[in-house]
Parts: structure tokens; C-alpha cells; sequence
């Protein structure tokens, strides 16, 4: 389920002031019920992989291409060959999203 427009001005930001959303600065997404073709297929593959659709996957939903490319770099990222064992590589995005002030 995402965060409505009333939930998402209720957030605040870093320095404590409240966050505002133009009424146009809004990103229609596909709901998981509506998903179909590529959308669904990438929409199971999230729901296999977390247990859930995340927000960052579904903002993605009205360019199924952007998502299907999105995901399949993460997947490399995380999942690919690389010099980095699999927690490395988790810690290393762990640590950019906390500097980055992100909770995913």
C-alpha cells in the first residue's frame, strides 16, 4: 500500500519543518490489483524478493521499461558477481541510505 498525499505532507523534514506537495506534483502509480503484463511480472518478482512491493518499485510502475531496467541493475548491484561478499554489499547500501536520509 503506498502513502497518500494527506500522510505524505504529514511528514517532516530534517530540520522539523513540515514538507509541502503542489497539488500537480503528484506521480499516479499502478496499484498492485490494477498491475498487469509488465508490471505485474515485475511486481511478483518484488513481491518474491521482499515479501511486499515497496514504494521505490511502485513509483516506477506508470514506465514499465525504467522499472524492469531499475531492478535488474539493483539485482546486479546486490546479487551480481563481484569482489564484495552479499553483506558488504548490504552494509554499503545500508550506510548510503542512512547518510542519505533514506529509510529504505
Amino acid at each position: 500500500m503506498g502513502i497518500s498525499r494527506a500522510e505524505l505532507r504529514g511528514h517532516c523534514l530534517q530540520d522539523g519543518s513540515a514538507l509541502t506537495i503542489p497539488e500537480d506534483f503528484w506521480i499516479d502509480t499502478v496499484s498492485p490489483d490494477a498491475a498487469s503484463g509488465a508490471v505485474r511480472r515485475e511486481y511478483d518478482a518484488a513481491l518474491k524478493r521482499a515479501g511486499r512491493i515497496w514504494n521505490i518499485v511502485r513509483i516506477m510502475s506508470p514506465n514499465p521499461a525504467a522499472m524492469r531496467a531499475s531492478m535488474a541493475f539493483y539485482t546486479s548491484i546486490l546479487h551480481g558477481a563481484s569482489g564484495l561478499s552479499r553483506v558488504q554489499r548490504e552494509a554499503l547500501a545500508t550506510i548510503t541510505s542512512q547518510t542519505n536520509h533514506c529509510h529504505y
